[in-house]
């Protein structure tokens, strides 16, 4: 059960996420919201791991091809180290902040509390 706090905290994430949107600051958040909230947190994640992969992987390929004779070595040891390290620290890419608040707006608002009554009237 979500206290008054956890309430407000998430309330105020959601008006952050979503500034145009009036229903946020109009209507609390539930449990079904943070249940939401947390899916959202993780979709987002899976979306930036598998860009970061796509893209490193892209890049690699890439300068794979350009270097011929005694420098590929050199530069595939390089390559694999610029990987992992952006593969274990992924970017924040804007184009998955965009898909996830695209895709859950809808959802989050209908588990606002009250919400629903007041579109029946």
């Amino acid at each position: 059960m979500l206290d008054q706090e956890d309430k407000e905290d998430l309330q105020y994430l959601l008006i952050k996420l979503f500034p145009e949107q009036d229903v946020f600051k109009n209507y609390e958040p539930t449990e079904r919201t943070l249940e939401l909230y947390i899916k959202a947190l993780k979709a987002n994640m899976f979306c930036n791991m598998a860009v970061t992969y796509l893209a490193t992987e892209l890049a690699a390929a890439g300068a794979n091809f350009a270097y011929r004779g005694k420098m590929k070595g050199v530069v595939k040891k390089i390559l694999k180290k610029i990987k992992k390290h952006y593969q274990e620290n992924n970017f924040a890419f804007v184009m998955c902040d965009t898909i996830i608040k695209f895709q859950y707006l809808t959802a989050f608002s209908i588990t606002l509390n009250g919400y629903i009554d007041t579109k029946r009237d």
